[in-house]
């Protein structure tokens, strides 16, 4: 195993194994360790396989591609003893595998706060190893596909790291309130000391940017019609005779898209905590088919002062916001999320963050496309083995496979 997160997520939760010998580490033990930390809600009589394994079971299977539970199931049927032992299946058990059934069951009364804190944890403990990002970005995914005749659908709230798109945390919305109550939740899990965290406009709150102060972190959020007074006091402000700060243009596909940054400092009597800096984002989009210039701004607040936030960061972190809409367009194209009818108990909320463990892992392993990960890993699951133990390495998984074939 060339590179492993193993050794690096061990030496900071000081949980190294004793492994004698001089052996190399189990390419499994921090997941498999971090899954063991979720309770098992399923009675001691008649589990046959642990509750792990039932887990890091199905964050291979999506790994290879697979999208429902019945897929799992299957999955398990036809792939190879070796590798469900590695996963943690008994060899007693090898010559029978879970149904889609028992993976039903044991998903559905899941503590799922439980399981999002700790495939969260074991991320946040793979990017602390080797990767510094300063961009938190929020956003919350309603599940379409899994609500009951007459029942609310799901609606999640992810943190997601704008520089890798992985999931660090998430939480769901109490169906009787809105996604603004799941804001502190979510950002309570993670250590966000010295963060700027950007959300949508709803997120444009007093309560959320002392939160954040409090926190020691910072935020960047977008002022729309939510806030009228604070975006009237901005909007006012001399923007004509305002330099352009920074300019991003950017050509893709016959499409080019300017976006200039203006910003100034905030005004003392502003009507919003902790601000420090308000922008002026001003995009101009051609190639859209009709032969036209589309113009459009939009306004900002951020408690960030300019001597840690520069124009250039401030434009990369309004950009990285699309991190978490990226995360969540994977799950509905490629893993078909808002067409599974995953409906009972936890269990649509267990798959969203499997689903986000699998993304996040592809994404650390220097893959740009899911589609290409999935079609790799299903024909070489030990490699989805060692993507649960790698770290983020220079040189890429897929690069390495190039080269040794």
């Amino acid at each position: 195993m060339p590179f492993s997160l193993i050794s690096a997520v061990v030496r900071r939760l000081d949980i190294v194994p004793d492994i004698g010998g001089g052996g190399e580490l189990p390419e499994l033990v921090t997941l498999v360790e971090a899954l063991n930390q979720v309770p098992d809600p399923r009675g001691c009589r008649g589990a046959r396989y642990s509750f792990a394994f039932l887990l890091a079971v199905a964050v291979v299977a999506l790994l290879c591609g697979v999208r429902s539970l019945l897929g799992i199931a299957r999955w398990v049927r036809g792939a190879n003893p070796g590798v469900l032992a590695r996963l943690g299946l008994p060899e007693d058990a090898l010559w029978r595998a879970p149904a889609d059934s028992t993976l039903g069951r044991a998903f559905r009364d899941i503590d799922a706060d439980a399981l999002d804190d700790a495939l969260g944890a074991w991320l946040s403990a793979v990017l602390g190893a080797d990767v510094t990002s300063t961009g938190l970005a929020l956003d919350g995914k309603v599940m379409r596909g899994a609500a009951k005749a007459g029942a609310e659908q799901p609606h999640l709230v992810a943190a997601v790291d704008q520089a890798t798109g992985v999931v660090l945390a998430q939480r769901a919305v109490d169906t009787k309130s809105t996604e603004i109550t799941a804001f502190a939740p979510v950002l309570d899990t993670l250590d966000i000391s010295g963060r700027i965290v950007t959300a949508d406009a709803l997120h444009t709150q007093r309560d959320h940017a002392r939160y954040l102060h409090e926190r020691g972190a910072f935020y960047l959020f977008p002022v729309k019609g939510n806030q009228m007074g604070l975006l009237t006091a901005i909007d006012q402000l001399d923007w004509q005779n305002t330099p352009i700060a920074h300019t991003v243009i950017e050509i893709e596909r016959g499409r080019t898209e300017q976006r200039d940054l203006y910003v100034l400092p905030a005004p003392a009597d502003l009507p919003f905590p902790h601000a420090a800096q308000v922008l002026l984002i001003e995009r101009y989009v051609t190639g859209r088919g009709d032969g036209k210039t589309h113009a459009s701004a939009e306004l900002a607040v951020t408690s960030a002062p300019g001597y840690l936030a520069s124009p250039a960061l401030l434009a990369d972190l309004v950009r990285g916001q699309w991190a978490v809409e990226t995360v969540h367009m994977i799950r509905d194209v490629t893993y078909r999320e808002d067409a599974s009818r995953i409906r009972t108990g936890q269990s649509p909320r267990v798959m969203a963050a499997l689903r986000n463990t699998a993304i996040g892992i592809i994404s650390l392993m220097g893959w740009t496309s899911i589609v290409q990960a999935n079609d790799h890993y299903r024909d070489h699951p030990e490699h989805a083995l060692q993507a649960l133990g790698l770290t983020t390495p220079a040189v890429t998984e897929r690069d390495q496979f190039r080269l040794a074939s």
